[in-house]
């Protein structure tokens, strides 16, 4: 954060390799988007790649560890960004989620035990608000729809969804493996 109290951000492309993401982010029960209502980054995530597209998949997560997120672990939105051999323990409701990342590509990843929001507030004595139903239940992996590449991913032990896409005649192109 800088000294007025909002998210840093940073321009230029953005390599992360064999970094250890432990209890990162920010607890939330009711708040699982990228950016606010001011198309602000949402600092309640460990990293987001946000109008990152740079003209080559320069950008990229290789070889992180996302231990325990108190969200979820990756936001991709507006940006194209490599996701290769990544772990992701203990993600509150969503591991990876990708807006509008048009050749992106997310391949060998491994997600263990994603909770659920909702599980996580009842605990807490908390009652959650959900914008849509797609909130109130966990994703592990989610996208939008858009054009990429999505192959040989694990998860293990999730409670809820494994992979969301829109789906339908007006979906983008996709590689699932």
């Amino acid at each position: 954060f800088d000294s007025n109290g909002n998210p840093r951000m940073y321009s230029g492309i953005g390599r992360f390799r064999n970094i250890h993401f432990k209890n990162m982010g920010q607890y939330s029960v009711n708040h699982v988007h990228l950016t606010n209502e001011f198309d602000r980054p949402d600092p309640r995530w460990p990293l987001v790649y946000l109008n990152s597209a740079a003209a080559d998949i320069s950008n990229f997560v290789s070889g992180c560890f996302f231990d325990q997120p108190y969200m979820g672990g990756l936001g991709v939105k507006d940006s194209k960004v490599n996701i290769h051999k990544n772990v992701f323990y203990k993600a509150i409701h969503t591991a990876i989620k990708i807006v509008n990342a048009d050749e992106s590509v997310v391949d060998y990843n491994l997600a263990v035990n994603t909770l659920s929001l909702a599980d996580i507030a009842n605990t807490l004595g908390e009652h959650p608000h959900y914008d849509t139903m797609s909130h109130k239940y966990p994703t592990v992996f989610e996208t939008d729809g858009q054009s990429l590449t999505f192959q040989r991913n694990r998860i293990a032990n999730s409670n809820g969804v494994g992979m969301k896409y829109p789906g339908g005649e007006s979906c983008g192109t996709y590689v699932y493996t």
